[in-house]
């Protein structure tokens, strides 16, 4: 009886400290600051059914143990059970359990991305949207508008025509005529009209016959307006001079373009026209003249003067007129003009003055299979050695 009085003894004993063990442990759980809410009670009730379980298993333990007989022995004993309830800590909260979300983490709203608040933003002010599409889509309208009414513009005002007349053929060093036609068919007159002429390489500009080029080389001419179709002088012509010179049976082109301003859109920016003219070609053959050049004296003193004689001879078998002929001095100073004479070989009629300046003579006929001479004489300056050409 006594043994049986100290077991059941030992059993409260035992029950006793697994209550003071789990009590706090359950309680512990319940007041953790970090869980809240919801979770708490489940936690609580997942926790407080661990502990009864563990307590179960540990009375049905201590009641198949066998106790020893001896007093200090049996204490003995008691204590170490104590201490194992003591050490035995079934609320082990740190091992793969689920993590506990604090509610307020749980209920608060995720930070949006930058395109998400950017739609959000268009969707809430829709009416903006609205209006930057529709600015937007006047802009490009009134642009191609403008783009369209700007070209359909220049095409109503291109109606101008531009050609050139030159010689099927030209006799290579012979002067030969050139016409270029420009002729305005618009209904509106049209002002600042230039002609810019592209020569041949083998082309050499010689002189002006009307109107005068707008520089020295002669292939450029500015008229300043020329007048509707059906008004006025609606045409312009432009002749000058030159000769070729090149290879028998080779080919000169010539072309350009005529560039103006209607009168409607003077002032406006951008509103030059371009026409281009159609490139002619002049077929180079045998000259008709022959030129040979020579001087009285190969060596001349500096300082003194020297002579250049100039024959032409008509080769062909036709009489040829109003001829031009053009000497070309040393540069630099070599050579100053002093005075001439042109002499027809079946006359006597010598002309003493140069036509234009100091060195270009008119020659109004030459016979056929008959010579000219021209003689130029002036003042050569220059060092020793020094070659002066003339041609």
């Amino acid at each position: 009886m006594a043994n049986k009085q100290n077991l059941e003894e030992n059993v409260n004993l035992e029950n006793q400290s697994t209550n003071v063990t789990t009590a706090p442990k359950v309680a512990r759980v319940a007041v953790e600051p970090q869980y809240g809410g919801p979770e708490m009670s489940y936690n609580q009730g997942q926790y407080q059914g661990q502990g009864n379980v563990a307590q179960q298993n540990w009375t049905a333990k201590a009641n198949t143990t066998s106790i020893p007989n001896d007093q200090t022995a049996g204490q003995n004993y008691y204590n170490n059970v104590a201490q194992s309830v003591s050490d035995n800590q079934y609320f082990n909260v740190q091992g793969n359990q689920p993590s506990l979300v604090n509610s307020n983490e749980l209920n608060k709203p995720k930070k949006a991305g930058f395109f998400r608040r950017f739609t959000d933003y268009l969707i809430v002010r829709w009416w903006l949207v609205l209006l930057l599409v529709i600015a937007i889509a006047l802009s490009s309208l009134g642009f191609y508008a403008f783009q369209l009414s700007q070209n359909s513009t220049k095409e109503t005002f291109s109606d101008v025509k531009a050609f050139i007349e030159a010689p099927t053929t030209a006799s290579s060093g012979s002067p030969v005529r050139w016409k270029v036609r420009v002729v305005n068919q618009n209904n509106v007159s049209i002002q600042q009209v230039e002609v810019k002429l592209n020569f041949d390489r083998t082309f050499r500009y010689t002189k002006a016959i009307n109107p005068d080029p707008a520089d020295t080389s002669g292939n450029l001419y500015k008229l300043a307006s020329l007048s509707a179709q059906a008004e006025g002088t609606n045409e312009a012509i432009i002749q000058f001079e030159g000769t070729l010179s090149g290879n028998i049976d080779e080919e000169a082109v010539m072309s350009g373009e005529v560039t103006y301003v209607p009168t409607p859109l003077a002032g406006r920016e951008n509103s030059r026209i371009g026409v281009p003219i159609e490139a002619e070609r002049t077929r180079i053959t045998s000259p008709q003249i022959g030129v040979t050049m020579t001087p009285t004296q190969r060596d001349v003193q500096n300082g003194s003067e020297a002579e250049i004689a100039v024959v032409f001879e008509n080769l062909s078998e036709k009489e040829l007129k109003d001829l031009r002929v053009r000497m070309t001095y040393p540069d630099r100073g070599g050579f100053t003009y002093s005075s001439s004479e042109l002499i027809l070989d079946n006359t006597t009629d010598v002309k003493t003055v140069p036509d234009d300046g100091n060195n270009v003579w008119f020659i109004s006929s030459l016979p056929r299979l008959r010579t000219q001479t021209l003689k130029v004489k002036g003042i050569v300056q220059g060092a020793d050695g020094v070659k002066l050409n003339f041609w």
